[in-house]
């Protein structure tokens, strides 16, 4: 397992959820607390290496994550739910707890979103990706009309032998706010998932007297902690980065360090 995919493993376990309490009917949140030896087994690794999608990334980590604990055994992922000789869904993972003594579906959600409102933070329509795709009230929609549901279907019943299995929701999130002033005003939204702000391209480039240096970490390493980060290179190098970014109409994670060693990460979006 190589130091890069280590500290995303790490990351991904850090990552808050994105609710205090659930938001969603019928489930739980699942939190990854157990203390594990974060080491990614060889059969995830190879599964993990065909995949680049920061989505399935975290997911690779999550199905190690439970086949590492001593809690979970039995586990399903991606347990594709049939009716009628048609696919009608999938399951992410089903394992049985063995502290509950009892089945439980699990669904995976990471994302990074950035608030485009002004101060409903609890408007889920105004927390967004950072190129306006993935709205979190659509996500939250099709989790409880579908994802949530498919948890109790006959055939997960059958397969486990189970009368009843409990379903729950890890959505961790990384949240990004529109200038370090605004505060979070929510009562439902976790404010330790606020990671940053997001600036444009012009903001950006006022940052060039500043005495830091900076990084720009390629997608599947935004789910790194910044502070991680071991490599540091100059505001041009990063300006030349994010030019193409903004050309290309993709937003970008960057990390900065200042000379007294203080890190923070934004978003440098190109609308």
């Amino acid at each position: 397992m190589t130091a890069l995919l280590k500290r995303q493993y790490e990351g991904f376990l850090r990552t808050p959820q994105i609710f205090k309490n659930t938001a969603l009917p019928n489930a739980r949140i699942f939190e990854t607390n157990e203390i594990i030896d974060i080491n990614l087994s060889e059969k995830n690794f190879a599964k993990l290496e065909k995949h680049k999608f920061l989505g399935k990334r975290a997911e690779y980590f999550l199905l190690d994550y439970l086949e590492s604990c001593n809690r979970y055994t039995n586990v399903l992922h991606s347990y594709q739910i049939h009716s009628e000789e048609k696919t009608i869904g999938e399951l992410d993972f089903v394992c049985f707890d063995l502290l509950q003594q009892k089945w439980i579906h699990i669904e995976l959600v990471f994302k990074l979103y950035v608030f485009t409102g002004d101060n409903q933070y609890d408007d889920f329509s105004h927390w967004i990706g950072p190129n306006l795709k993935d709205r979190l009230d659509y996500k939250i929609k099709k989790l409880k009309s579908h994802q949530i549901p498919l948890g109790q279907h006959k055939s997960i019943l059958s397969k486990t032998k189970a009368t009843e299995i409990e379903s729950y929701i890890c959505y961790k999130a990384k949240l990004f706010l529109k200038n370090t002033s605004v505060r979070l005003k929510s009562s439902k939204i976790n404010q330790d998932c606020i990671s940053g702000t997001y600036i444009n391209i012009e903001e950006f480039k006022l940052l060039k007297h500043q005495k830091s240096l900076f990084y720009v970490p390629k997608k599947m390493d935004w789910i790194c902690a910044a502070t991680s980060n071991k490599h540091w290179y100059s505001f041009e190098k990063a300006e030349e980065n994010l030019k193409l970014g903004s050309k290309e109409k993709r937003a970008k994670l960057v990390w900065q360090k200042t000379e007294n060693g203080l890190i923070s990460e934004y978003f440098v979006v190109w609308w």
